[in-house]
């Protein structure tokens, strides 16, 4: 069994601060994984994956380097983990206002570290959703995503990214653009309900 974490933040922070401390590379390895492969850790807010042996996405943290190279849309492809960023925006959003309609209460608690794994639903809905952001835009994920980067002057992070793509789609009034500079984005109204089937 190897330790994981539902959150894409704290996986990179966690690699960025052993970097510094073990003077050495690190890395970061996100893959989308059968739920019933991951299972709650004594602490909270950790998780076991016991499942098969995957391949996924691996992410170089250097030592000293906190912040990565602007996106090269002609040489990278991040989709999927705009996607991923997406679906599990989706999903807990979707998860957490069930919970709270039983009247589970949330207050101080980070919603993304403690919802379940994302379920297919929610990556099945987060693709119909980067299908209308494409074609409203004329542009694939990763050129908006450079876009981001070039607008912001700095890398622009794929997962966080597709998290707020899909909260502006929710009309949460929670937007990319809270803590980002502007550039010229259209995203598409987007209805999410019931993503665990």
């Amino acid at each position: 069994m190897d330790y994981v974490t539902l959150s894409p933040k704290f996986a990179r922070e966690h690699a960025e601060h052993q970097a510094v401390v073990e003077e050495e590379p690190q890395h970061v390895l996100s893959a989308i994984v059968p739920a019933e492969d991951v299972y709650e850790a004594p602490n909270p807010g950790e998780y076991f994956y016991d499942g098969r042996k995957l391949e996924g996405k691996v992410r170089r943290i250097n030592p000293g380097r906190k912040k990565m190279p602007r996106h090269n849309p002609a040489e990278d492809d991040y989709e999927e983990e705009i996607i991923e960023g997406m679906a599990r925006a989706l999903w807990v959003s979707d998860w957490a206002q069930r919970e709270e309609e039983k009247g589970v209460s949330f207050s101080g608690m980070e919603l993304m570290d403690i919802a379940p794994p994302t379920p297919q639903g929610a990556e099945d809905a987060a693709r119909l959703l980067a299908g209308g952001i494409i074609q409203a835009n004329k542009a694939s994920l990763t050129r908006l995503l450079a876009k981001a980067s070039k607008a912001d002057g700095d890398y622009a992070d794929p997962e966080d990214f597709g998290h707020y793509l899909a909260m502006m789609a929710l009309d949460t009034g929670v937007s990319w653009f809270d803590r980002h500079e502007e550039f010229p984005l259209k995203v598409p109204p987007f209805e999410a309900y019931d993503l665990d089937d």
